[in-house]
């Protein structure tokens, strides 16, 4: 039986003075919510650990006050803002009459977790009314907790997400002398003036034409998915598998050293391709690798809000990715991480979206995010690091996320999904090989 205990808005603990956070182009392109659950075994007194975690959830939103805030669409200029006007953070308190292994078997994506350990929005009319964040604490009758997160992607990526319950965790944990000074202000990811692009930036698509009240229609957002048609897994990687994937690349002329994100995102990329048989030959095998601006861009290292683009190879064709090694694919994903490593081409895709209010062209392809490199595995509340962290069913068939094991193994999860009918192809062409 499942309990919703209360539900509540809770607000920065001191007033603060109430103003419009400007939002990059960057952020204009993430424009949904992500969802995870990190789940934490058998601890003493879980209803004591979940009053604490609400009340410090106030004192942390002092500091983190834009995201008790709400969006706005400027009618000026059509652009997304965040009123930071103190709103609040959906704070949810819940039960179950069930034990954490009575779930069976957390790390098999099920679109029930979503449903029960995520507080999803419901009923938005108006894009004041969107949450940025809500939280869920969940009571097991063994003694655990699953906190479950949705948070707008719009507001911060991973890395912000992560240093928010980082400092969120020393505040519940009470930390001595700590008082975090995040960064929200966007003015270093400003277009120039004149915008103005040095490359052509085909892995964009235009959206010139679509009305802003239509590209950010809050109804858009619906907590029941029709992900019928998809299957999810997360499929094990180990340590030993990874090494035998560098292996074979190592044995080819022009590949040396390959990491561990290049070998998996090839070996994705190329399963996907090789189970999407939907795809002719000389259709397109799009790929897109998120990866960090942070140090590209010279941002603070508080800054908290958007800092990734994704790393494209569009100009591939999928009877060119099923026929070539798994060294050419990694040659290809290669190249395309050094595409994004100049300050010229990020400043150039961020002017693109100042004149075309463009987004990556993602539909049919393969997005893939290095999750594992984002601690999340390591958030200590007070009781312990979680035994498990994953996202949640989701309707984007597209996203591969690559997570951590929380096993320090060496191992990694996969977490992916694809057409029912063609998973089966999938799973056998990313696991046959060992």
């Amino acid at each position: 039986m499942v309990v919703i205990q209360s539900s509540e808005l809770v607000t920065p603990a001191l007033p603060l003075e109430r103003r419009t956070l400007y939002l990059s182009n960057i952020d204009h392109q993430v424009f949904f919510h992500v969802e995870w659950i990190m789940v934490y075994d058998s601890i003493d007194n879980p209803r004591d650990w979940i009053e604490k975690l609400r009340e410090c959830l106030a004192k942390i939103l002092v500091p983190y006050y834009f995201l008790a805030g709400s969006f706005k669409l400027n009618d000026e200029n059509g652009r997304l803002e965040i009123d930071c006007n103190g709103a609040g953070v959906v704070f949810t308190r819940a039960s179950m009459d069930a034990t954490i292994a009575q779930l069976h078997n957390l790390r098999d994506p099920d679109p029930l977790f979503r449903k029960e350990l995520i507080t999803l929005p419901r009923n938005v009319e108006s894009i004041q009314d969107l949450p940025l964040l809500t939280l869920q604490a969940r009571k097991f009758q063994c003694g655990g907790i699953a906190l479950g997160i949705c948070a707008s992607h719009v507001a911060m990526d991973g890395f912000s997400a992560y240093n928010f319950l980082h400092d969120y965790t020393k505040i519940v944990r009470g930390c001595q002398e700590f008082f975090p000074n995040p960064c929200p202000d966007r003015s270093r990811l400003l277009p120039r003036s004149p915008p103005h692009t040095s490359y052509d930036h085909k892995e964009m698509q235009r959206l010139t034409e679509i009305p802003p009240k239509v590209l950010f229609d809050p109804r858009s957002f619906s907590p029941e998915l029709d992900h019928t048609n998809l299957a999810f897994k997360v499929l094990e990687f180990t340590a030993g598998m990874i090494q035998s994937l560098k292996n074979t690349v190592l044995g080819s002329q022009w590949i040396k050293r390959p990491s561990t994100f290049e070998v998996l995102a090839a070996h994705i990329w190329q399963a996907r391709t090789k189970s999407m048989d939907h795809l002719a030959p000389g259709d397109p095998s799009k790929l897109f690798l998120v990866t960090s601006t942070r140090g590209k861009l010279d941002l603070p290292e508080n800054f908290c809000g958007n800092a990734v683009v994704g790393a494209s190879c569009v100009d591939a064709t999928a009877g060119e990715i099923r026929r070539q090694s798994l060294a050419f694919c990694v040659d290809r994903v290669r190249r395309a991480l050094a595409s994004t490593g100049t300050e010229d081409y990020i400043r150039s895709q961020i002017d693109w979206c100042e004149l075309h209010r463009g987004m990556i062209d993602i539909p049919g392809g393969t997005i893939i995010t290095p999750w594992w490199k984002i601690p999340f595995q390591d958030l200590d509340f007070g009781f312990g690091r979680p035994s498990y962290v994953t996202p949640v069913v989701n309707d984007r068939a597209e996203f591969v996320v690559i997570v951590s094991n929380c096993k320090n193994d060496g191992g990694l999860g996969v977490f992916l999904a694809m057409e029912k009918e063609r998973m089966p192809s999938l799973e056998a062409n990313l696991l046959s090989c060992f």
